[in-house]
């Protein structure tokens, strides 16, 4: 155990060590690995996202996005795989944060609305919009520059009529058919 403890440790040190999550996440079998695949991309994200190529963040991007809306529109994800998906709506949100106001300022209206062809995805959207709210509005104090919050909350504000247009169509989705919509969709 204590050395499989000191290979991890030295993996995860490694600072090519994200370049590999990929095949850690479709290869292995266990969570946790999977989990820790996905804590080191994501510090990779968080500390390392502007020296990267251009080239290699847009692998990530398109990577994690289409790994995130695979989970995200399975049912078995939503109810078992609640902690790997969370870690990467986490990794999003982190890409989020640097890619929005710059490169990928249709964020928003494309996650809403690719969210209404599936349930487990809408419910999955809002997973993610409210970890990016919170992001923005109550923990990025530490993490980012008040110039970048500042930026990131005005955005989202502009922004904020497709995430409007996303909550009326769960509500009415469920007011139309209440067995098509969970509730705890209803809750996000």
């Amino acid at each position: 155990m204590a050395q499989a403890n000191e290979i991890l440790t030295k993996f995860q040190e490694n600072e090519n060590s994200w370049q590999f999550v990929d095949i850690i996440l479709e290869n292995s079998s266990n969570n946790n690995a999977k989990f820790i695949a996905l804590s080191i991309l994501d510090n990779t994200v968080t500390n390392r996202w502007k020296i990267l190529p251009e080239d290699q963040k847009s692998g990530i991007k398109e990577y994690i996005t289409n790994l995130v809306i695979s989970l995200g529109k399975s049912e078995v994800a939503n109810t078992t795989g609640g902690p790997l998906l969370t870690k990467l709506n986490q990794t999003l949100v982190s890409i989020v944060k640097h890619e929005w106001t710059t490169t990928w300022k249709d964020f928003i209206s494309e996650i809403c609305e690719a969210s209404k062809t599936d349930q487990g995805l809408c419910e999955n959207t809002m997973n993610i919009l409210k970890l990016l709210s919170e992001e923005i509005f109550d923990f990025s104090k530490n993490e980012i520059s008040s110039k970048k919050a500042n930026e990131l909350k005005e955005t989202m504000t502009d922004q904020f009529a497709s995430i409007y247009e996303l909550c009326v169509f769960v509500l009415n989705t469920y007011i139309e058919n209440s067995a098509n919509v969970k509730k705890a969709l209803v809750k996000s």
